[in-house]
Parts: structure tokens; sequence; C-alpha cells
């Protein structure tokens, strides 16, 4: 092999960019405009966090004596968690592109060799993992520019030395992952992987939120906490990438790059370069033993033990032979994927953290304890606790039509019909997420102290809510599949995604802006302790007898137009 001409790394990492590329130009209409839509998005993210950094850095850097030293320490604390975090993400994201992406099956028995396809693929990877990183980095450093009135050339340095500081991250991760892999089985080390992601970063938003940062916006406290945060210390050796990276970047924004910053430069250079080195020796040494290793299968434990078939055979009494077949094999399946399970994890932050913000949300701070004010919050609540329980219906119940994959033949060739087999995934998701759904309105409105009519209103709303929001997201899914994709996470986010996304936010504000006015009129007539009329009795029938058929509608609708597009289908 060695003696056969290589191609180069630019032929390696070409068929992703080509890929990137005619899927942009060349691709359907769905796909451009999911591009042009979520790069809209992240722009006027972009934007926003420009702005709150220029804000912010301003403010601290105005803080006499020690402005320029509060802002310094914070770029050092910032350049070294974004170390931290291009070391993890590296490591699941090389776990991925090294051991488990499928078009390795071809790569591996090419005639390329080890050390040059390891590289490439660590290139590859730490394109994907760095993007984040450079999108939350970069506003901060131009910000800092801006406040600090750096000459031109410090935006180009600043560049360059965010380029250097993302080398060595990425060999690391690539060395770390080869080296766990080769101890331990991919799978199970992609599991432990994504649910320490998940820990960590569920930890780090409880620390901010215990931090409150948006008492840095206080002027009575501001400058005690300046006082603070100028006192704290961290490693200052330039060995450590952070450090020098910092250095670089400050001396960059006082306009002055003299030899200690140039000499900075070439040591982070250096040091990614050696790292790189040393990733390409690993690899040729242990890449293929640790590839060898990652194909072997996982052993399902939980979903084969006789306990858990007797606890579904118990919850599935009352329903048919098929739909007990089909709920039976959704759930095993549910729980041998470990993309599927671990977003529970995921599920249970994303509540934890909504409950939370409520819990230490201080009202009385804005307007007192206003009764009035209180209950408005717990109105808007319901629109948001929607908006939440429709993003983790795009996530679970909108691709589970497409998790069939290429065995949806077998659904076809099967004695089933689509009403059963769709229907029976309507009902395997729907019990959870009408509990999601009630565990957000109602323990959010007792953090909120709202009045216990406006709970019961609220409760029941959501219900109506959650059942329309489930039926139309697993009929647009139906409506929609995408059998060809193996990632469960890339079908949440395809043209059906937006399609489900519009479809559940306009029947989530249809519902909530009926349901104020009779609310309010009901609500009203119970504080003075007066009966209502008959002609505010109709009214009120009236409209929730609307509310209960728009619900209805968006959810029966979406289920039928997909049952019978799939039976259309000749695949």
């Amino acid at each position: 092999m060695t003696d056969l001409a290589q191609p180069s790394y630019g032929h390696l990492l070409a068929p992703r960019v080509l890929s990137a590329r005619n899927t942009f130009l060349h691709g359907k209409r769905a796909d451009r405009f999911k591009f042009y839509f979520f790069g809209l998005l992240t722009l006027l993210f972009w934007a926003g966090l420009l702005f709150g950094s220029y804000l912010l850095l301003k403010r601290l850097a105005a803080e006499e004596p020690f402005g320029s030293l509060l802002v310094h320490k914070l770029l050092g604390f910032l350049f070294m968690i974004f170390f931290a975090v291009l070391i993890f993400s590296n490591v699941v994201t090389c776990l991925n592109t090294l051991f488990l992406s499928d078009d390795l099956y071809l790569l591996i028995s090419a005639p390329v060799r080890v050390d040059r396809l390891f590289v490439s693929r660590m290139a590859q990877a730490g394109a994907l993992s760095s993007w984040m990183v450079l999108l939350f980095a970069l506003p901060i450093l131009l910000a800092a520019g801006l406040v600090f009135d750096s000459p031109i050339w410090y935006y180009p340095w600043m560049a360059a030395v965010l380029a250097v500081f993302l080398l060595l991250p990425t060999a690391l991760g690539a060395i770390v992952t080869t080296i766990l892999v080769k101890a331990f089985p991919a799978r199970k080390t992609q599991d432990v992987l994504v649910i320490t992601a998940i820990v960590f970063v569920v930890l780090i938003y409880f620390l901010l939120r215990f931090l409150r940062p948006e008492q840095l916006f206080n002027p009575d406290l501001f400058h005690g906490f300046a006082e603070y945060f100028a006192t704290l210390r961290a490693p200052n050796s330039p060995l450590i990438p952070s450090v020098w990276a910092t250095e670089a970047v400050w001396a960059g924004l006082s306009g002055v790059v003299d030899v200690n910053a140039v000499f900075l430069m070439v040591f982070g250079l250096f040091t990614g370069l050696t790292g790189i080195a040393l990733a390409a020796w690993a690899g040729d040494w242990w890449y293929t033993a640790a590839y060898s290793k990652a194909q072997e299968g996982r052993r399902a434990r939980l979903t084969t033990l006789p306990i858990v078939g007797r606890a579904l055979e118990a919850l599935l009494a009352s329903s048919t032979r098929n739909r007990r077949l089909l709920i039976g094999k959704d759930v095993r399946s549910f729980f041998r994927e470990t993309t599927q399970w671990t977003q529970l994890l995921l599920l249970l932050a994303l509540v934890v953290v909504y409950l939370f913000n409520f819990r230490v949300l201080h009202l009385e701070q804005i307007a007192g304890n206003d009764f009035w004010l209180r209950n408005i919050v717990a109105y808007v609540n319901l629109l948001l606790a929607g908006f939440v329980l429709s993003a983790i219906c795009v996530r679970f119940l909108l691709p589970a039509v497409s998790t069939e994959g290429r065995a949806f033949w077998i659904l076809r060739a099967a004695p089933l019909s689509m009403r059963e087999v769709v229907l029976s995934k309507f009902a395997m998701f729907l019990a959870p997420i009408v509990i999601v759904g009630q565990l957000l309105v109602l323990v959010s409105n007792y953090f909120l102290h709202t009045h216990l009519f406006l709970m019961y209103i609220g409760s029941g709303l959501m219900f109506l809510i959650s059942i329309a929001i489930a039926g139309l997201a697993v009929g647009v899914g139906a409506l929609m599949p995408d059998f060809s994709e193996r990632n469960v996470a890339r079908m949440a986010t395809g043209a059906s995604s937006i399609v489900y996304m519009v479809a559940a936010m306009a029947v989530v504000l249809a519902v909530v802006v009926a349901a104020f006015w009779p609310g309010r009129l009901a609500f009203l007539a119970l504080l003075a302790h007066k009966r209502l009329t008959l002609p505010e009795w109709s009214l009120i029938g009236l409209i929730s007898a609307a509310i209960v058929a728009i619900t209805v509608l968006a959810a029966v609708l979406p289920l039928r137009w997909g049952i019978r597009a799939l039976e259309k289908r000749e695949e």
C-alpha cells in the first residue's frame, strides 16, 4: 500500500465539502430554505451576542481603577472555558467521525495510508466541533476590539490566534478518543460521553443561574462584584493554551504586538503542530485495532429482561393485539438506540431548567406582590409551555415514522394497515406528552402562586394542546417521512420540522388567544362573586367548543393525511 500514490488531504476532505456545496446549489428547495432559515437565526443570535458583549465589556472597562484588568481576566476565563469545551467536543465528534461514520467502511478498505486517513478525519472532526466555540468567541472578541478602539490589524491577528488555538484541542481529542475506543467499546464510550455532556451543560446552567449574572447591571451591586472579580486568580503559566491565547489577544487589543506576543503565537503553533504529529503517530499505531473493536455490536440487556416484557404486557393489556405488538416493538427499539433514550435525559434537563426559571423568578422586584401580574405571567406561561412541548414533540414524535428506516417495507408487507402503524406511534407517545405538559403548567403555576381557578383552566387547555401537537407531530412525520436518514437527530431538523413547528406554534397561539376572553370573563366573575348571565355563558360555551374543534382538527387531519400518504407509497 505504501508504494501506491496516496490521495492528498484535499481529496480526502473533498467529499464532505462537495456534498455540502451540491446540497446548497442543486438540492431540494426545502433544503435551501432550511439553510437560509437557520442561517438567518444564527446571524440574529450572533448580532445579539455582539451587542450584549459590547455593553458588558464597555461597562467593565469603565470601572475605575481596574477596568482593563477586569476585561483581561474575563478573557482569560473565557479562553479557559473555550479550551475545556473544545477538548470535550472534539472527543465526542472524533468518536463519530473516526469510528462510527457510515462512509468509513469504504475508506478503511481503500488503499490509503492509515495515518493520512486518520489526520484527514481528525481535521474534519476539528472543523465540526469548533464552529460553536467560534460562534461565541468571535462576537466577544470583536466587541472587545470596539470597546478598546483597537487598530484595524487587531482583527486579522485575533483570527490568527483563534486558528492556532484550535489546533491542540483537535489533536488531543483525537488521541483521547482513540485510547478510549481501544480500551472500551465505542458504543459504550459514546453513551458515557453523551450523558456526561448533558450533565455538564445542566450543571453549567445552574451554576450561572445561582450566580445571577443579571445583577451585573444593578448599579448598587456592580462595584462590589467588580472588586471581587479583580481579585480572582487563575493559572498564569504561558505553557497553558488559554493563557498564551489570552496574552496574544490582549497584545492585539492594546495595539502593541511585541516580541513576547509573537513568541507566544509561535509557541502555540509549535504545540498545536506537535499535537497533530503525535495524533498521526497514535493513529498509525492504534487506529486499525481501535476501529475493529468499534464494530462490536451492543448487547441488549434492559429490553430483554422478562420483567420488562411483563410490564409492557400489563400496560398494553387493553390494546388490540396488533397495536400491542407494534408499541412493544417501538419501545424496545427506543431504549436499544442510544441516540434516542439519552435524549430523555436532555428532556428531563429541559423540564427542570424551565421550572427552575419560574422558581427563581422574582416578580416582587418588578411590581411587588401584584396579584394581576402573577396571573398574567401564568397566562403567558401557558403559551411558553406549549412552545416547549412542541420542541419536545419535534425531537421524539416527528421522527417516529421515519425511524422505521429501510425496514419500512416489512411493515408494508405485513398484514397490518398503515392506520394501525401510525396510530400505534401516536398512542405510544400521547400519555408521556400529556404528563410533561401538565407538569410544566401545574408546577410553574405553583411557583408563581397562581389562583387555583387559573391552574384548572391552564391544566385543561394544556391537555387539549398536548393532544393537538402530538397528533400534528406524528401526522406531519408520516406525511413527510425520510426513510433514508439513519441519524435520528437529523430527522428532527429537516424540512418537516419547519412545517411542524410553524403549524404547532399557530395551534398553540390560536388556543391561548381564543381562551383569553372567556377565561378572563369567568375569572372576574369569580373574584366579584357574581353569576354569569346567559349571553356570557353562551359566549364561553361557543368559544370553548371552537377551542375543542381546533385541537381535534389539528390532531386528526394530519394523522389522516399521513396515513393516506404512507398507503400511497410504492417503496
